[in-house]
């Protein structure tokens, strides 16, 4: 699995389910209790910043993507640089 997915898949869980624990959090998910914590550890980091919870999001992503996309298609398509 593609870890950008999986990762989307632990936050939205954890966001719904904010009182589980490790162990069910994994269970439910069908993963391992390391990846859960882990997964849980590097959200509660990043929430430091304000601009992370919308970068995180399904939204956020699909606004990165194509920006990433409308420069390369811009600068290194278009322009020819």
């Amino acid at each position: 699995m593609d870890i950008f997915p999986l990762y989307q898949k632990v936050a939205s869980f954890l966001r719904l389910h904010p009182d589980k624990s490790v162990r069910k959090t994994a269970e439910e998910l069908g993963l391992s209790k390391s990846s859960v914590e882990r997964h849980r550890q590097s959200l509660k980091r990043r929430q430091s910043e304000e601009t992370t919870a919308f970068l995180e999001s399904e939204s956020g992503y699909a606004w990165l993507r194509r920006l990433i996309l409308g420069v390369i298609f811009f600068f290194g398509i278009q322009r020819g640089i």
